[in-house]
């Protein structure tokens, strides 16, 4: 599996008015998200923009959070939408992008239904990634950072293993290279891929797994 070289993601200042409308529209608009963060951390609204149209349960939902990647969102999507693993979702949340990375994201919804757009007000990838899982159906959870690509098999190998073996928490090698394409081979270690099970409560709030 590959990694690009990672890029700053900033963090600007939320417009406390936009925030408490689209809470108030959360009332009586399916498609507004609030996410509860932890305790001191500001709740978080996002807009589903597109919602995927898939009639299944996804083995895999696979998350994707986006901050200004146009040079590499296509590169990941396509890793992404052509994995040999069909059933899954892909949760892709903008988070406040000001190139063309949300454009982009409704460009390959568009032509895949798995694909579910949400956008949101610019705060960091955790609170972006918090959102998919809000809204995550999967037996598993995947996340990939939109500057990446993973090989086609990841996920059918990733899921078979934890159904073999009735896994919690499976984890591969990634590859890290730099934008002159130099590599370093056979990194293993805390941000190895990795899918892991998931579970909701009665209180559609997820949980640890067991």
């Amino acid at each position: 599996m590959s990694k690009k070289k990672k890029h700053a993601h900033k963090n600007h200042n939320n417009n406390h008015n936009t925030v408490q409308k689209l809470a108030e529209q959360k009332q009586e608009n399916k498609n507004i998200v609030l996410v509860k963060n932890a305790e001191g951390d500001p709740d978080t609204t996002a807009e589903i923009v597109i919602q995927n149209k898939i009639d299944y349960e996804p083995k895999v939902s696979v998350i994707i959070p986006v901050y200004n990647v146009e040079e590499y969102l296509r590169e990941c999507l396509d890793s992404v939408v052509n994995q040999t693993l069909k059933e899954i979702e892909i949760i892709c949340v903008d988070d406040g992008s000001t190139d063309s990375s949300l454009e982009i994201l409704k460009e390959y919804a568009q032509k895949d239904n798995r694909i579910t757009v949400i956008g949101t007000l610019n705060k960091n990838a955790g609170h972006a990634r918090n959102i998919g899982i809000s809204i995550a159906r999967g037996k598993y959870l995947g996340f990939i950072d939109s500057d990446d690509y993973i090989e086609p098999t990841m996920y059918e190998e990733l899921y078979a293993k934890s159904k073999k073996d009735d896994l919690s928490l499976v984890c591969c090698q990634y590859t890290v290279f730099d934008h002159k394409r130099n590599f370093t081979e056979g990194v293993f270690g805390v941000n190895t891929w990795a899918i892991t099970k998931f579970r909701k409560d009665e209180n559609n709030k997820s949980t640890k797994p067991k």
